[in-house]
């Protein structure tokens, strides 16, 4: 399990959901009828609760005077918000561990008012940091990432390490290269930074680019859903050298299981290991599959089998085919295994067979 240290601003979110209907006879504005309350984790608690989520061993400190936000909505809609700010003494000590990564979540709360003495402490560690900053980015000099929307990216000037920048409908930014966004379907946006900026830590081990992917498609997940929201992960993983019906049915129900497909997917070496020469390359079957609008990231892996690519995504849900015939040694690296009951009697095997006794 992954051990990742937060520090930062904690923020209540609460949401009080409205009946509006009618208007005010004392001024022209709407009446709020309240019918419930709900508290959420916000600020520094959202990312948290997004990284115990993805299945990590959070270490959170938090700044000694908790904000609170108060949205009021109807019909899931947010009509207004109210701020509560208060603000908490600069931090800087955290208990010692053996962090895989730290991050800091700046919501300019007084907590990280003068990050330097605990930048320099995770320095000294060798402890990957990434920041959701707040003003200039200079005062995180020492930090691996800034990780700023395009108004904190324009407000954020110079800074000695590596910037990604979320940029909404244009997706996100790092090194010149734009990945375009993938949301499916915008609902609301609060919180998608927390978890852009949480999955993108929690996947740092994959390297940057895949952990910039795979961060930029669990954010356009979120924003589907109302408020402050986590993601749930689903894998699989295969040679897929001959794309038939049942992986195409098998594909289709695992990703119905969650918010996030992502395919193992086996390189042409490793077929050729395991199997035989596979039929169609590595770009071939990548392609193919990446064709599926209900798979989200193909990621190949050049081991006989895909521990270590589970290992370091930690996923929620394992899901197989159900004549893959026993459970997969990958299946200890995710909360839960599934294997889905075949539906056509069919195979990579079945079709070659089919097709050299023409």
């Amino acid at each position: 399990m992954k051990k990742i240290l937060v520090i930062g601003d904690y923020i209540e979110d609460e949401y009080w959901h409205a009946d509006i209907s009618r208007i005010s006879p004392e001024a022209p504005h709407p009446v709020n009828r309240i019918l419930e309350k709900e508290i959420r984790p916000g600020g520094a608690g959202n990312v948290v609760e997004n990284l115990k989520e993805l299945g990590a061993n959070v270490t959170a400190v938090y700044g000694n005077k908790p904000c609170k936000k108060i949205r009021v909505v109807s019909d899931n809609k947010q009509i207004t918000r109210m701020d509560f700010d208060k603000r908490s003494a600069n931090i800087t000590d955290f208990p010692i561990d053996d962090y895989d990564v730290a991050i800091l979540s700046d919501y300019n709360k007084g907590s990280l008012s003068d990050p330097s003495t605990i930048i320099k402490k995770l320095n000294d560690m060798g402890i990957p940091i990434f920041v959701d900053p707040k003003g200039k980015f200079v005062k995180y000099d020492g930090a691996d990432f800034v990780v700023p929307n395009t108004k904190e990216m324009k407000d954020g000037g110079s800074f000695s390490g590596e910037v990604i920048v979320t940029a909404d409908k244009q997706g996100v930014w790092h090194n010149f290269k734009n990945y375009p966004t993938v949301a499916k379907e915008v609902y609301d946006v609060t919180g998608a930074g927390d978890t852009f900026i949480s999955a993108v830590a929690f996947y740092y081990d994959l390297g940057i680019e895949t952990a910039i992917k795979l961060a930029n498609i669990c954010a356009g997940s979120v924003v589907g859903k109302f408020g402050t929201s986590t993601v749930k992960i689903i894998m699989t993983n295969g040679c897929f050298d001959i794309l038939h019906a049942g992986h195409l049915d098998y594909l289709r129900k695992a990703s119905d299981m969650g918010d996030v497909l992502i395919v193992g997917l086996n390189t042409d070496e490793s077929v050729e290991r395991i199997k035989r020469k596979p039929f169609n390359s590595l770009e071939d079957r990548q392609s193919a599959l990446e064709c599926l609008p209900f798979i989200d990231l193909v990621i190949p892996f050049s081991d006989n089998t895909a521990e270590k690519l589970y290992k370091m995504i930690q996923p929620h849900t394992m899901v197989k085919g159900g004549d893959y015939g026993h459970v997969p040694s990958e299946a200890k690296f995710a909360r839960n295994f599934v294997s889905i009951p075949v539906k056509y009697d069919t195979s990579t095997t079945k079709i070659v067979d089919k097709v050299r006794g023409i």
